[in-house]
């Protein structure tokens, strides 16, 4: 039960829940930020190993054994992520209460703090101070006092290829993380921008408990009617932009080699009216009129899915489980989920 909402196909519906692959998205970039910060540190570091040549070769002059002081500046990458993580949190909380507002959600890390969440918190603190503070530690404490005594205190040359290369992946790292938020910036430009096949604006979803029986549905949405204020009103099994339901059509119905598989959302006769969709073909639902057959309204997707010319679309059969339908009308492309 815990993976339907990330793992949808499990369910029989084409719902808006979460997806895994989204998860794997946002953890992908958190590894990479990491990624650049740990070779940003080694970079400074190792750049700044120069001037602090003279501190090791004093120690060093004084006794200290290079295992202490790769104990020291390790210490000194531990302590700084462990700061670094706390400022991360610091901000999480500044930031967090803006981002539900511009999301319009209700997020907390709260429920993250458990004590097997802080014991991997613990595990990755101490990974990343050992991946991010091994290097510089190692050229650190390999310093020769000799070099100091002689106040030549420059960084070794063999450090160099390993600090350039650093450089160039860090670079390359960032560069693809900006073009992949270009291409984040033009998609949602373009969701913003898109024609999704219906109105949204002045509409209001109403959600019925599951066990509210039909009856009363109907009448509830007869009395929104007769208020001066509602122009119309409607009742479906998911609202536009949801998602819809997914089943299979007869496959003797279906032009060979195509798929059977189809998605629908059950509606009333006033479901295109409420959310002003068009049709481009035949009539919408009339429920004062009894049809031979259930009726059903295709998009022009489907039609040409079915390889029907659209001038023939209407009156042409499809079959589902035992019943057969009778298309009714058909409607321009309506976005039911992203």
């Amino acid at each position: 039960m815990r993976d339907i909402y990330l793992y949808h196909q499990l369910d029989g519906r084409v719902k808006a829940y979460g997806a895994i692959q989204n998860v794997y998205i946002f953890s992908a970039i958190a590894i990479f930020v990491l990624i650049l910060a740990l070779f940003n540190y080694i970079n400074l570091a190792s750049a700044r190993a120069s001037l602090r040549a003279r501190e090791v070769g004093v120690r060093k002059v004084m006794g200290a054994r290079r295992a202490q002081l790769f104990g020291q500046f390790l210490g000194e990458s531990w302590l700084l992520t462990f700061l670094a993580t706390i400022l991360g949190l610091v901000l999480l909380e500044m930031a967090l209460p803006y981002l539900n507002a511009l999301a319009d959600k209700n997020l907390s890390w709260y429920s993250l703090l458990t004590p097997a969440n802080g014991m991997w918190v613990i595990l990755v603190i101490c990974i990343l101070a050992l991946l991010a503070g091994s290097y510089p530690a190692l050229v650190l404490s390999a310093f020769p006092p000799t070099l100091v005594l002689k106040k030549m205190t420059a960084a070794p040359s063999k450090g160099i290829n390993l600090r350039r290369t650093l450089v160039v992946i860090q670079f390359t790292v960032s560069i693809v993380m900006m073009i992949a938020t270009g291409a984040v910036l033009q998609q949602m430009q373009y969701i913003r921008n898109k024609n999704l096949g219906y109105n949204r604006q002045q509409v209001l979803t109403l959600s019925f408990p599951k066990d509210t029986p039909p009856n009363l549905k109907e009448t509830f949405k007869k009395q929104l009617q007769n208020l001066a204020s509602v122009r119309s009103a409607s009742r479906c099994g998911l609202f536009p932009g949801e998602g819809t339901f997914r089943n299979k059509l007869v496959e003797s119905y279906v032009p060979k080699g195509k798929d059977i598989g189809f998605e629908y959302v059950t509606v009333d006769q006033n479901f295109l009216n409420t959310f002003e969709i068009k049709l481009t073909e035949g009539k919408n639902f009339d429920a004062s009129s009894v049809a031979e057959k259930p009726e059903f309204i295709i998009n022009e997707a489907m039609c040409a899915h079915l390889e029907w010319p659209k001038e023939e679309a209407v009156g042409k059969n499809l079959a589902y489980y035992t019943y057969e339908y009778l298309p009714s009308g058909e409607y321009r492309e309506v976005a039911s989920k992203s």
